[in-house]
């Protein structure tokens, strides 16, 4: 979206990598039917003209990732995190 702008490796990171994501997730046993109606559904939504048009102007590419494609991806990004957090010492405060 910005051709000028250096990347964060080209800054001087190389191997950065950030991703923002949206999800949608649902409770362990969910049906099988129901996830897959919940998938078809949401893919039908972003496949709308309006809504992609919308979502490229906030700069959001959606893809409509097949419903087993989500989790391998989020428990990689979790594994990745969970190493930054605590190499950082990042506490919540209750």
């Amino acid at each position: 979206m910005f051709p000028e702008t250096a990347s964060v490796a080209e800054s001087g990171y190389p191997g950065f990598r950030s991703l923002g994501f949206y999800g949608v997730v649902a409770p362990v046993g969910i049906s099988t039917a129901v996830a897959g109606r919940l998938q078809k559904d949401l893919a039908q939504v972003l496949a709308l003209p309006d809504v992609r048009e919308r979502l490229s102007v906030l700069g959001v590419d959606a893809p409509t990732a097949d419903t087993g494609d989500f989790r391998p991806f989020l428990l990689e990004e979790t594994k990745v995190w969970e190493k930054v957090i605590r190499a950082a010492k990042v506490r919540i405060d209750s």
